[in-house]
């Protein structure tokens, strides 16, 4: 069949009695082929094991560049669809390039009941209720580079069900026991098939997310869920329940306790906010919720104060609350109270007995021999002596955060310069910093080649801007080089999490199946702010350049879609963490959205903004709220309003898990907000680079900016949920990019008033019904790609407040 944009092709073909249908669809232009396959089944009741459509990528040598959603850790492994928040097999060897990627909106539209399929073998712990008769046979990638059909990489894409396994991969026993009756005798599955002999070597990957937001991600960016509220009253929640929480048990679906977050034996009940006096000075931070770690205050790769003042003082300015601004400074003093040895400093602190511990682990110096296998010994230790440097890096950053967006301590510097000097004198030669060091600073054998550069390289180089010193200039650039050369090219993000967290392994693990190594999301997410701040040191594109590939990879990770068997909760715009797990909405997408926005700022792409406004929404959606439960946000929440756990599903089942700190869960989720509406405001516009976005419970469905008119047509998206938001809100409206002159402002054919740049001192009156807007303007045009991150300190000019003048 043929038409004048696309041609198909249509294959048929039985197998005992099975009806195969295919249709291949070639669009003019398209870079890729559209496969649907549909099979309508013999006998009564229909039954299948499995049904694949297999490739062979044919290229003379192994591929130097493989990808997909997960690690395998047995020959019977798959690729199951509880890892799919933007599925993909890439293979590509030089120029040669190919990518199986599922069709979603098929998965979706085509579930078929299987009441037998979706068994786990990781227990029930944190269940929540669902109905087993709406269970469906799952779809599934595989990938094998030896497969023993064929001396060449086999990649396939269909229907087949696997077994969740602990921690996490997808087991399908080849015994007959996987085979599944269906409620209809019709399954379809559907895929796109990339293909390029000219694919930029070790980057074609990076077509394949911005397909997958063309796609998918972008239709359900303009859709309400998950943002139910206004940022601000998210904060009026969560904020006070976040500093008063002192414990909840955790309850399953039959009803019985599993998990207490209250204080163990011999330990006062404290609320979740601490404060006391260290040295005549007033500290403060968020204590873990686990009970393992009752009383521990963290300033490590995950949760961490520092990172909280920077928001907490920002949402002061927001909100006029005095006692945000006091707890900003509580961390900071916290923080800055850790004693240094040769720069380097603890990153817990233990509140029961006033003490500091230097970080979570404790490995030996030498590899453990022992050590093997999966889920082996991950070496916690509440009495560890030895220093992280991920989590010392990060806090340094932070802490750098706070003098540029917060206020200019003068501790800060010198605290983090003896640091920095440390760094400077021991990366290993090949520009790598080992994972840890102990107390007489010998590099710990365990991650002494990591993937966690990123973090260092983020520090270094923000130290830079701020001391102008060189030699903090060139080692951020050796570490840099590192990842360029070694970690990029074929993505070996191997980070403390891969290996030490809950889905622990052995140091010498690879996936023999696939030839992938782990790849931790927290290692990319570092290195992109790594390469941007040395942008912002050097003015060097290429730099840039270098933080788009990985963030292009990281993208990997993040939900474009909200699939029909994720029913714990609203998944779109969430992160996983790793491709040795399988957690939906993990609490690092509050932490990625700023990056994410940066970069979508600096190279004009509106994709890479939205998933950064979907990141930092994503980042609230797993709290108790009577609205997130009506507009089956989160329907299932176990823990008091305004709080929740740090992800869902996280063992391959419906599942809401433990909370493990404030600062991993809804604090986290605004310190995105406050990134977001730092850099872009409730409503972005950018008229050089051609970008408009809404932020603020606003959608934008169209946008000009011509012949000294700036015209704006957007819809209060929060009115469109089941349970609408019937309150009056304010939202900032931020347009740069503009020459001087004077604008006439449309707001949903409204005309609004003129104004001129530079800005006149006459007010310019913005009526919206159900929306309150600010707006707010450059005195000038556009600061300079280089600069735009510290926009926030530039003289924006607040022109004008309206009150709504019809109620809805």
């Amino acid at each position: 069949m043929q038409e004048n944009d696309y041609a198909s092709v249509v294959l048929f073909g039985e197998t005992n009695g099975h009806l195969i249908r295919e249709t291949l669809t070639l669009r003019r232009d398209s870079d890729h082929v559209h496969v649907e396959v549909s099979v309508t089944l013999a006998g009564s009741p229909p039954r299948l094991e499995y049904i694949l459509s297999p490739f062979v990528f044919a290229v003379a040598a192994e591929p130097e560049f493989i990808h997909s959603p997960s690690l395998k850790f047995a020959d019977d492994d798959v690729i199951g669809d509880r890892v799919f928040e933007s599925p993909a097999v890439i293979l590509q060897h030089q120029a040669c390039f190919m990518a199986l990627v599922p069709d979603l909106d098929f998965i979706n539209q085509y579930a078929v009941i299987a009441l037998e399929a979706r068994q786990v073998a990781t227990g029930n712990a944190f269940s929540v209720p669902y109905d087993r008769n709406q269970v469906t046979m799952p779809v599934a990638l595989d990938l094998l580079m030896h497969s023993g059909l064929t001396s060449q990489p086999l990649a396939a894409y269909g229907i087949i069900d696997s077994i969740a396994t602990h921690h996490m991969h997808w087991r399908h026993p080849s015994d007959g026991s996987m085979v599944r009756t269906l409620a209809t005798d019709t399954v379809r599955y559907a895929f796109d098939l990339f293909i390029s002999a000219e694919a930029p070597r070790y980057r074609g990957y990076q077509r394949i997310t911005r397909y997958l937001w063309e796609r998918y991600g972008g239709r359900y960016f303009r859709q309400p869920r998950p943002q139910a509220m206004p940022f601000n009253d998210y904060a009026k929640i969560c904020y006070p329940a976040s500093f008063a929480y002192l414990g909840s048990d955790v309850v399953l679906e039959a009803g019985e306790r599993m998990a207490a977050h209250q204080a163990p034996a011999g330990y006062p009940d404290l609320p979740s906010w601490l404060e006391w006096e260290l040295d005549g000075v007033r500290v403060g931070g968020y204590r873990n919720n686990a009970p393992q770690w009752y009383d521990l205050i963290g300033n490590t790769m995950f949760w961490n104060n520092v990172r909280d003042a920077v928001a907490l003082y920002w949402w002061r300015q927001r909100l006029h609350d005095e006692d945000l601004l006091d707890k900003a400074r509580c961390g900071l003093n916290l923080a800055l109270a850790a004693p240094q040895h040769e720069g380097l400093f603890p990153t817990i602190y233990r509140f029961q007995d006033q003490r500091w511990q230097n970080n979570h682990w404790e490995p030996p110096l030498a590899l453990d021999p022992q050590r093997t296998g999966l889920l082996c010994e991950r070496y916690f230790n509440d009495y560890s002596e030895s220093y992280h440097t991920a989590s010392m890096s990060k806090t340094a950053a932070h802490l750098l955060r706070y003098m540029r967006l917060c206020e200019a301590d003068p501790r800060i510097l010198p605290y983090v310069r003896r640091y920095a000097d440390f760094i400077v004198t021991h990366l290993d030669e090949n520009g790598c910093l080992p994972a840890w060091f102990s107390p007489s600073l010998r590099p710990n054998a365990h991650l002494r080649f990591n993937g966690e550069s990123g973090v260092h390289v983020w520090f270094l180089a923000e130290l830079y801007q701020v001391t102008r010193e060189e030699t903090y200039l060139n080692a951020a650039k050796r570490l840099a080089s590192f990842i360029a050369q070694e970690l990029l090219p074929r993505q070996r993000w191997l980070d403390t999490e891969c290996y030490f967290s809950c889905g622990s392994k052995a140091m010498d693990f690879h996936d023999a199946y696939q030839q992938q190594e782990p790849r931790g999301s927290l290692a990319m997410i570092w290195s992109a702010e790594g390469f941007a701040a040395l942008y912002r040191a050097t003015a060097d594109q290429s730099y840039l350049k270098l933080g788009e590939q990985v963030l292009d990879y990281a993208l990997f990770f993040q939900a474009v879609w909200q699939p029909h068997y994720i029913v714990t909760a609203y998944a779109f715009g969430g992160w996983n963490t790793d491709n040795g797990d399988a957690a939906w909405l993990d609490a690092r997408q509050g932490e990625f959205a700023d990056i994410l926005i940066y970069y979508g700022m600096a190279l004009g792409r509106q994709d890479l903004i939205e998933r950064g406004v979907a990141s930092a929404r994503a980042g609230l959606t797993l709290i108790n709220h009577s609205r997130h439960i009506e507009n089956d946000i989160y329907a299932f929440p176990n823990f008091p309003l305004g709080l929740g756990p740090e992800n869902i599903d996280h063992e391959g089942f419906p599942q809401s898990t433990m909370r493990t700190d404030a600062s991993w869960g809804e604090v986290a989720g605004l310190c995105g907000a406050a990134d977001v509406m730092r850099q872009l405001g409730g409503v972005y516009l950018d008229a050089e680079k051609n970008l408009a976005v809404g932020v603020d419970g606003v959608v934008l469905s169209g946008t000009s900016i011509s012949d000294g008119t700036i015209r704006i047509s957007l819809a209060n998206s929060l009115n469109n949920l089941p349970m609408a938001y019937s309150e009056t809100f304010s939202v900032q409206l931020r347009v740069v990019g503009l020459a001087d002159g004077w604008y006439e402002i449309i707001i949903n054919d409204t005309a609004q008033g003129s104004v001129s740049l530079p800005i006149n001192s006459l007010p310019v009156c913005l009526t919206f019904i159900g929306i309150r807007y600010l707006l707010t303007m450059p005195r000038l045009s556009r600061p300079s790609a280089i600069d735009r991150r510290k926009q926030v300190v530039l003289p924006w000019l607040m022109i004008a407040i309206a009150e709504v003048v019809t109620a809805r």
